[in-house]
Formats: structure tokens, C-alpha cells, sequence
């Protein structure tokens, strides 16, 4: 466990059929996501990073089962999706919209 009260978990969604790749890099060990930015290539670096290829299985047990358990303890807790329109906030806290369940569970 960390003592960290505030952690930062980003999710980079796939890429729509007509978009253009923004993410160059996501090194998920590392925690950092690379781009390119008005030509210059940028980097950021998070609490936990979470590329394309993440299952909504992978991005909850990443991002709300520490909160579970934190909540369990005693501790007061939320969940935030914050970003811009189109980001892949829904996607990350539904699913596909073909996923099978109740709003993108599997199991329900």
C-alpha cells in the first residue's frame, strides 16, 4: 500500500477508425505515456497507466478494487473519470458498446 491520497490512473483507449494516433508510446512500466505535440515529443508519467490493450477486467481491479478495499477499512473514497469530450470516458467505464452484461459487465 501507498500513502498517497490523491493516484492518478490513466486509461489510453483504441483508436477510432478514422482517427489519427496521438499516443506514440505507452511504457506501462514505467507509468509514462509519449506524444507528439505541435512537433515536439512530450512525455507524462502517472500513478499507473493502462494502454489499449487493457480489459475492462484489467482497468477495474487497477482502479476501483484499491478503493474497495480502502472503503472496506474505514477510509472514504471516490472514483473521478475526468477528460474532454470523446476522451474514453465512457468507454472506460462501460465498455464497448457490443459488450454483453449489464452497461459493459461481462459477469452480470
Amino acid at each position: 500500500k501507498t500513502d498517497d491520497h490523491i493516484r492518478v490512473v490513466v486509461r489510453v483507449r483504441p483508436r477510432g477508425q478514422h482517427e489519427e494516433p496521438a499516443i506514440l508510446e505507452v511504457q506501462q512500466d514505467q507509468r509514462t505515456i509519449r506524444f507528439l505535440e505541435k512537433g515536439k515529443l512530450l512525455s507524462l508519467s502517472f500513478d499507473r497507466v493502462l494502454g489499449e490493450a487493457a480489459t475492462q477486467q484489467h482497468i477495474f481491479e487497477a482502479s476501483a478494487v484499491p478503493l474497495v478495499e480502502h472503503a472496506l477499512e474505514g477510509f472514504n473514497c471516490s472514483l473521478c473519470a475526468y477528460g474532454q469530450t470523446g476522451a474514453g470516458k465512457t468507454y472506460t467505464s462501460f465498455g464497448p458498446f457490443e459488450a454483453k452484461g449489464v452497461r459493459g459487465c461481462p459477469d452480470a
